[in-house]
């Protein structure tokens, strides 16, 4: 069992140091066992420590749920903001209420994200390019907004022309040409730089969501059919037919797969070498009796909670998947032999709620 981690402010900065520094040079969000090692190398020169590859990732996952709460924070608008110190200022009842949304946000209430700007680099690689929100942690606005198009603007100067026919207060339609329709019609896009920069980057941003959407439902379509004769019955049978097994072997195969469905995935890619050897291994009775003691050790509850406890997790994401896998027994096998990223991307995507 892997020793615990004592996570204090020296270790927590050089972890985020290391990370910065990751993502600087990386174009990829998730990261591999094998960078994990390179800084676990590198803690240990640092700082003497050895921290293992499920102990640093499941810490990952950690400080990326503190950054998401300290970026809800900060897009609250519920109350004032301290800039120097990086604080919201409000009532203790605003604040008791708002922690109830947000109960991450505790420990930002007198003093904000320390080493903020290396979670900032870590985090925030993939936040859009446009942001046009105002938040209660905004800095004060500027009357001079500039775009990414270079068109400034002086809100200050803009020239607003009451059309002169309308100041006698007579009503007329919209669809004549008078009135307030001709001055839609002078006042166009193209004659106010800041309308126009809006109506382009929304356009972009528009077309660019829309395409995204059309290519993942034609990529969903497409494999949706796929996926599904491959993982089917009809499939794995093929493939038990094709490997000219002894009957007493095949049958058990056979009644194996159709009582565990989610087994089918995992046989059909295995290469052929891994299938024969796991056909023989579990269903030649002469050595499945041999082997049924180690096997329910392996992937006994014991056994998994033995690695969860070594991922040094938080309570509730802990006894989420312990509930879990006591309820799923056919899950355990699965989960010791994920890989350490994987386990621990695992249990923060389904009981970190």
């Amino acid at each position: 069992m892997s020793e615990a981690v004592h996570w204090d402010a020296v270790v927590t900065h050089e972890f985020l140091v290391l990370l910065a520094d990751r993502a600087k040079t990386s174009h990829g969000a998730s990261i591999k066992t094998s960078e994990y090692k390179i800084i676990s190398d590198k803690l240990w020169t640092k700082i003497r420590k050895k921290i293992e590859v499920d102990q640093l990732s499941s810490k990952y996952f950690r400080l990326r749920a503190v950054y998401n709460s300290w970026r809800a924070l900060l897009q609250h608008r519920g109350f004032s903001w301290d800039h120097e110190s990086q604080t919201p200022t409000c009532s203790k009842d605003i604040w008791q209420d708002y922690l109830k949304q947000n109960p991450r946000a505790k420990n930002f209430l007198h003093k904000g994200l320390i080493d903020k700007e290396l979670y900032e680099v870590i985090f925030n690689k993939q936040n859009a390019t446009v942001n046009l929100a105002y938040t209660s942690a905004s800095q004060a606005l500027d009357s001079n907004i500039c775009f990414r198009d270079t068109v400034a603007v002086n809100i200050d100067e803009v020239e607003l022309k009451p059309d002169p026919d309308r100041l006698s207060g007579e009503k007329r339609s919209n669809m004549s040409e008078h009135g307030r329709c001709i001055d839609r019609k002078k006042t166009s896009v193209h004659e106010d730089p800041l309308l126009a920069s809006i109506e382009k980057s929304t356009e972009v941003i528009t077309n660019r969501n829309k395409a995204y959407m059309a290519a993942y439902r034609s990529n969903a379509q497409e494999n949706t059919s796929a996926s599904t004769d491959l993982y089917s019955m009809a499939n794995w049978q093929h493939m038990l037919t094709s490997m000219e097994l002894d009957f007493k072997i095949f049958i058990g195969a056979v009644k194996f797969l159709v009582d565990k469905p989610a087994w089918h995935e995992i046989f059909v890619n295995m290469t052929p070498e891994q299938r024969t050897a796991w056909v023989h291994h579990d269903f030649d009775n002469e050595n499945a009796q041999e082997n049924t003691s180690a096997v329910t050790d392996l992937y006994s509850m014991a056994n998994c909670q033995h690695i969860l406890t070594s991922m040094e997790l938080d309570f509730k994401i802990f006894i989420g998947a312990v509930k879990f896998l006591v309820d799923k027994p056919a899950w355990r096998e699965i989960f010791v032999n994920m890989t350490p990223e994987q386990r621990t991307a695992w249990v923060h995507h389904d009981f970190d709620a």
